[in-house]
């Protein structure tokens, strides 16, 4: 069964329900036949019996000049927190949200970026309609690599499209899909041939919140499927992002919202009976910011390891490492 849902909610249209699938076989459905005319689509597969993969190939035009071609693979299912890693700096970024449920949703959007993570401005309440799906523009979010955090109060699920022109003049998109954090090792292509380069984007997940919780600024009224992308990089601890926002794209992983975690440390003589004389430094805090470590390895097609780093991240930031290889290796995973 396909449903897809647009900005005015919704579509019910034939062709759609109860597609059967042959053996090792493949089936097509048009988009633009089912959602003719709209210009926000979210479109959820779901399988009654056996097992399949499905992917959304994806053609924006402008008249007669072509944007772009991706594939968009699965995001994560509706939740009320989630991660788009391996969200770039540079070119148009642009939050795709549906709420699938019958319930209006305001979400919260935080940008995890290297200083740690922060919520823009006019990016704290978002109205997200009951089976609507809705485009928020991450301008607001500055000019830097991140993850895309989205905290909501019903399930919703979470995409960013990128859209970038390089100096050739041709335009490129890209779809980067919300993600898990990374808890076992995961691999992705990357490729330095003609002229072009590679970075890897790892997030390290800020500590757990409540589930369900909006962002700490975010007020507290009360959200199923945009789809994901598969971005050479990193995420959710390490985003490929994998906001990507990063979010995008690979590494272990701790868990979700709010900051980075911070401890102060308390004099160890002082009691309710007495106030010890102050000293030289008494008004110095000592603050410790949990960290992760995450290995990245650079392995050739016949498994050779051409590089590999260790990097140690705080907690709710994200980082950008570029990606060398050999003169004669133009291909890596």
């Amino acid at each position: 069964d396909v449903t897809v849902w647009t900005e005015d909610g919704p579509v019910a249209a034939a062709g759609t329900q109860d597609l059967g699938i042959p053996p090792t076989g493949s089936r097509e459905v048009s988009i633009d036949a089912v959602a003719s005319g709209s210009e926000r689509t979210a479109v959820h597969v779901e399988v009654s019996l056996g097992r399949v993969g499905a992917f959304l190939a994806l053609r924006e035009v402008d008249g007669a000049d072509p944007l772009g071609l991706t594939w968009v693979a699965p995001s994560e299912p509706p939740s009320t927190l989630a991660y788009v890693p391996g969200v770039p700096r540079f070119g148009e970024r642009v939050l795709r949200l549906l709420n699938p449920a019958d319930q209006d949703a305001i979400a919260s959007v935080r940008a995890v970026a290297g200083a740690g993570p922060f919520t823009p401005v006019g990016l704290e309440a978002i109205d997200v309609p009951a089976g609507q799906v809705v485009d928020v523009d991450l301008e607001p979010v500055g000019d830097e690599a991140l993850a895309v955090e989205v905290s909501s109060t019903q399930p919703v699920v979470s995409a960013v499209r990128l859209r970038q022109t390089p100096g050739s003049g041709l335009s490129d998109i890209a779809v980067v899909g919300s993600t898990p954090a990374l808890e076992t090792p995961s691999a992705s292509r990357i490729s330095v041939a003609d002229d072009r380069s590679s970075r890897v984007v790892i997030t390290a997940l800020p500590e757990e919140v409540p589930d369900g919780a909006p962002g700490p600024e975010t007020p507290s009224p009360e959200t199923p499927s945009p789809a994901g992308d598969e971005t050479p990089g990193a995420t959710s601890e390490e985003t490929v992002a994998p906001s990507p926002q990063e979010t995008a794209a690979p590494s272990p992983g701790q868990t979700a919202a709010s900051t980075p975690e911070v401890t102060a440390e308390a004099s160890p003589d002082a009691t309710d009976d007495e106030t010890p004389e102050p000293s030289p430094g008494d008004d110095l805090v000592e603050l410790s910011v949990a960290t992760t470590d995450v290995l990245v390895r650079v392995v050739a097609d016949d498994g050779t390891t051409l590089d590999s780093n260790v990097a140690t991240l705080a907690l709710g930031t994200t980082e950008t490492f570029p990606v060398d290889l050999p003169d004669d290796v133009d291909q890596a995973w």
